[in-house]
This record gives C-alpha cells, sequence and structure tokens, in this order.
C-alpha cells in the first residue's frame, strides 16, 4: 500500500520537438549557423557600438526648456524625432543626437544606420 505523506515523482515528458538551438540556426537568412568565432565578433561590435551611443549621448548638452533652435530629423523607417538645441551648438551635436536616436533603434535600422546622410528641406538651399 501507499503511504500518505510520500512524495509522488514528478510526471514530465521529455521535450522531443524540433526548433531553434543555443549553438545558432535560427531564422538567419539562410547563411547557415554562425561559428563561435563569428558570434564572438559580433557581440563586440555590437558591445562596442552600445558604448559608443552611451558616449555620445554622455556628451549632449541639456536640452533647453525654451528658445534655442528646433530640429527635427526623419528617420530611415519615416519616424520624425525632434530636440530642441542652443543657439551655440555645433553641427557635430546634431550629428551626434541622429547617432544616439539610430542606435537605440539599430535592430529596427541595422543596414540603414550605417550609412545616412543629413540634408535640408527648409530653408531651400541655393
Amino acid at each position: 500500500f501507499a503511504q500518505p505523506n510520500a512524495a509522488k515523482e514528478p510526471k514530465f515528458q521529455a521535450f522531443t520537438g524540433a526548433g531553434q538551438k543555443l549553438g545558432g540556426g535560427g531564422s538567419d537568412g539562410g547563411a547557415g549557423p554562425m561559428s563561435e568565432d563569428e558570434q564572438l565578433a559580433l557581440a563586440l561590435a555590437l558591445s562596442q557600438e552600445v558604448a559608443a551611443s552611451h558616449r555620445l549621448e554622455a556628451q549632449l548638452p541639456a536640452e533647453p526648456a525654451s528658445g534655442g533652435a528646433r530640429v527635427q530629423v526623419r528617420m530611415p523607417d519615416g519616424q520624425r524625432v525632434q530636440r530642441r538645441f542652443v543657439e551655440d551648438s555645433t553641427l557635430q551635436t546634431l550629428v551626434n543626437f541622429v547617432c544616439v536616436q539610430l542606435a537605440a533603434k539599430s535592430g529596427q535600422y541595422h543596414s540603414a544606420s550605417r550609412r545616412w546622410q543629413l540634408t535640408s528641406q527648409y530653408p531651400p538651399l541655393k
């Protein structure tokens, strides 16, 4: 007979299905699984991008509550981001702001964030 206080053995069924594995083989566009060296190189590159983005963000001056120049930038997906800059801000400050915005959405803009250009639509350049 069974003892009333005996612990019941858990019932489980081992996973036997197929799917993504820790070693790669996910949806990588058919290029095959990445080697360990490729995975490490990718991780290093991504961590360097994150570090660079944090450095640029730390260099941005505080956004003035009023006054200054309001700049609006259209991102690769069509979204518009805007920010106020103090009147004596350099063009590099604007470039840093755009880089931080692109890095924040790096998964979305992965290839588009590598190359971009800054253009003006108003006032028209002559």
